[in-house]
């Protein structure tokens, strides 16, 4: 508030006007004082003025204010003769002003006696002069209001010219009005990007930051004026500046970009994250601004994810790849035709649960890492050596041999064993039995291996020490294999298939809230086939595109009929395959079946291997995403076998991770299927995503996953697969 005697205060140039301006004829009679400032300081000096011209005890300058759905006039700017001002925050009714905003202007003597509650009488004023700033349309924007003690009166044409300034008042008014909302605005938007606890940065159309927030500022170890003005080669070291600036640069050019990057954080350490950038555009279509971006620390998740592919992949005994390892080097070599020629070998301890019951636990593991050092050694870079499986060992050689050559390959192996193994002082001697395959066209990984672990087998037959090279009898399994391939394409016609559905368990209610369609084959004259054996065959034959469209309607169907008899509604979850998901038109498939069967796509969940989403990842981001648009529940099969990338696995719009069977089989028990199947459950819960565990058989393994926080579970444990009709008889349960 200004203070101080009657008369105009100096000019000065805070809140002046630019030196070119000219007077409006309006203000040709304004003193000078009045002319070069604007704002708070022109109101100020106005006060001061019509105090002066006017004769007053007082003035104040008021806007109207709109609290809680009423009016209230609030001081901006005021003058009192008798110093200090202050400011006056009232409610116009039951005071003089409450006419003078309804007609435009008032002249009230005797406010004292008149409004004895109104703010001015309480601080001794009894004369009244105001006049009412109206914006266009008369929506009263505040008022200016002169007062006097009982002993003075207003000098002639006061209230002339008070209104010679109402216009220029009203204009000061709406623009502070204006610029009060735009911080206030301005403040709210700065605690709400200060709330958000990722670090957010602009930068201009030159690469310079111009807003930033706390979190951003944390992450730099600098505060804001610090980072305000420079550029990512001010404020980071140059090995990860450069790729920065080359990533705006794609930003600006794409309009959005999303990458991941290491980054040096202020205390030193270092960070994985992932930057989301985009171009933010000049309002009303102009061009660039520049960049705008967030960045999300995910070192936890991407140390977590190491983890779970570390405990999917690697023997945490002698810290060699396990059989999920050697099974996905062999299906890579198989599906390019890289393993043709090549040889696997397995190999098992003679005797070893006698080695175990004599040495212990402890000496036996040693033995074991012995073992798969010596073999490294042997192998060295021209093959892969895994433990894949109790005291059994699988080898790939990557050049080809003839079967002499893999017989001397064996034979090299198993002189390694006629050096003694010292374990806790004393010398051990152990002997392996060893299975041999050669790969052909054609061969898939694990039919590969099962080669190599029956000639195994066939060599332990034969006693200690003993080899054996697997022989295949390739015109009976063509012969078997086309028959097969003849009765599948027929299956489908001959109403061979039928569903099965597997209840999925709420572990925490206890409660059936979902179910998983299954695929059987009842052949007329083999029996029943199992799945392993034909579906396999179907996915090579390209015959998966036309059964597994069988299996979406008639689990569709099959739902929809349920919650139509009045049967609690469950969610049923169909496999997809690669091909499948590969198949043009592929959502607009589903959205028919949905349509034609009447089940609603919230009731309907595809699952889908984590190999599979992880090929061509953009084009299936897209197809998941429609999907995802139609409203389906997207899960995420078999996890842990594969190594998703988690910039991808953020992206894909899934709703439940799976984890494969191959982890719980073992729970509790197994120490690294425990640690697997925690880090699962972790990731998952950290991406916002629901469990379900496969294959769980017993109490024991319920009781471990519960207390880990999985959501759903599935297996014998839960429930056997069920006919149509047994799934009715299970939801029509009392209960």
């Amino acid at each position: 508030m200004h203070t101080g005697g009657r008369g105009l205060a100096a000019g000065t140039k805070h809140g002046s006007r630019p030196g070119n301006w000219e007077r409006k004829p309006h203000e040709q009679s304004w003193p000078l004082a009045l002319l070069d400032v604007a704002g708070d300081e022109f109101l100020g000096r106005l006060a001061r003025h019509l105090g002066s011209v006017a004769g007053a005890d007082a003035v104040w300058i008021c806007a109207c204010v709109e609290r809680s759905g009423s009016r209230r006039l609030q001081s901006v700017a005021g003058w009192d003769a008798g110093g200090e001002a202050g400011e006056l925050y009232f409610d116009p009714s039951g005071t003089p002003c409450q006419q003078t905003l309804t007609q435009g202007f008032g002249e009230v003597s005797g406010v004292c006696d008149r409004y004895p509650a109104s703010p001015m009488a309480r601080r001794g004023f009894d004369g009244f002069l105001g006049v009412a700033l109206a914006a266009p349309g008369s929506v009263p924007l505040g008022m200016i209001i002169l007062l006097t003690r009982a002993s003075h009166t207003f000098l002639p044409d006061s209230a002339e010219n008070v209104r010679v300034f109402a216009r220029r008042t009203g204009d000061e008014l709406r623009n502070r009005t204006a610029r009060v909302a735009a911080e206030v605005e301005l403040g709210f938007l700065k605690r709400l990007l200060d709330a958000i606890p990722n670090p957010v940065f602009f930068k201009d159309a030159g690469f310079r930051y111009r807003e930033c927030n706390t979190a951003f500022e944390r992450m730099l170890g600098r505060t804001r004026n610090e980072i305000i003005g420079k550029t990512v080669f001010d404020m980071i070291p140059q090995e990860y500046a450069e790729l920065n600036h080359l990533a705006d640069l794609a930003a600006l050019e794409q309009g959005q970009l999303v990458y991941e990057n290491g980054m040096r954080f202020a205390d030193g350490s270092r960070r994985e994250v992932i930057y989301n950038k985009a171009t933010l555009y000049v309002a009303d279509g102009g061009g660039a601004a520049g960049v705008v971006g967030t960045i999300q620390d995910i070192s936890a998740q991407r140390q977590a994810e190491r983890e779970v592919h570390r405990l999917a992949n690697f023997d945490a005994t002698t810290g060699l790849p396990n059989r999920n390892a050697l099974l996905s080097c062999l299906a890579s070599l198989c599906e390019s035709g890289g393993a043709t020629g090549r040889w696997v070998m397995t190999l098992d301890i003679d005797k070893f649960h006698a080695l175990h019951a004599g040495f212990g636990h402890d000496c036996c593991n040693s033995l074991l890492q012995l073992l798969g050092q010596r073999l490294i050694a042997q192998v060295a870079e021209r093959g892969l050596v895994a433990r894949i499986g109790g005291d059994k060992f699988g080898l790939f050689r990557f050049a080809p041999l003839d079967e002499t050559g893999a017989g001397a390959w064996a034979e090299q192996v198993r002189e390694l064993m006629q050096e003694p193994f010292v374990l806790a002082g004393q010398q051990l001697h152990a002997t392996v039995c060893v299975g041999l395959a050669q790969a052909q066209a054609g061969d898939d990984a694990a039919g590969l291996l099962r080669c190599a672990e029956t000639a195994l087998h066939q060599a332990k037959g034969l006693g200690r020490g003993s080899c054996q090279l697997f022989v295949r009898d390739l015109d009976r399994s063509a012969l078997t294999r086309l028959a097969l391939e003849a009765d599948l394409r027929q299956a489908l016609g001959r109403r061979e298939f039928s569903l099965v559905f597997q209840p999925q368990v709420d572990l925490f209610s206890r409660e059936v809230v979902g179910l998983e369609a299954l695929l059987r084959w009842q052949h007329p004259a083999r029996g029943t086939i199992p799945p392993d054996q034909f579906i396999p065959l179907a996915e090579e034959t390209g015959l998966i595109l036309e059964i597994g469209r069988w299996v979406m309607e008639e689990a569709c169907v099959l739902a929809h009929r349920w919650q139509m008899c009045g049967l609690p509604p469950l969610r049923v979850a169909v496999n997809v395959s690669s091909r499948q998901l590969k198949r043009a038109g592929f959502c607009d498939m589903i959205s028919d079946i949905l349509r034609r069967s009447g089940l609603e796509a919230n009731w309907l969940e595809l699952e889908l291997t984590e190999s599979t989403v992880m090929e061509h990842t953009e084009t299936n981001i897209r197809i998941l995403d429609g999907l995802k648009a139609l409203g389906v529940h997207l899960a995420i099969d078999d996890f842990g076998t594969g190594y998703s990338s988690l910039a991808y696995l953020q992206r894909f719009p899934i709703d439940k991770l799976k984890i494969d069977r191959t982890f719980i089989a073992d729970l509790p028990s197994a120490n690294g299927d425990k640690a697997i199947a925690e880090a699962i459950i972790a990731l998952a819960h950290g991406l916002g995503l629901q469990v379900v565990a496969e294959g769980v058989e017993t109490a024991a393994q319920a009781e471990f996953l519960l207390q880990r926080g999985c959501n759903l579970i599935q297996g014998f444990y839960s429930g056997r697969p069920l006919t149509p009709d047994g799934v009715v008889a299970l939801l029509s349960r009392p209960g």
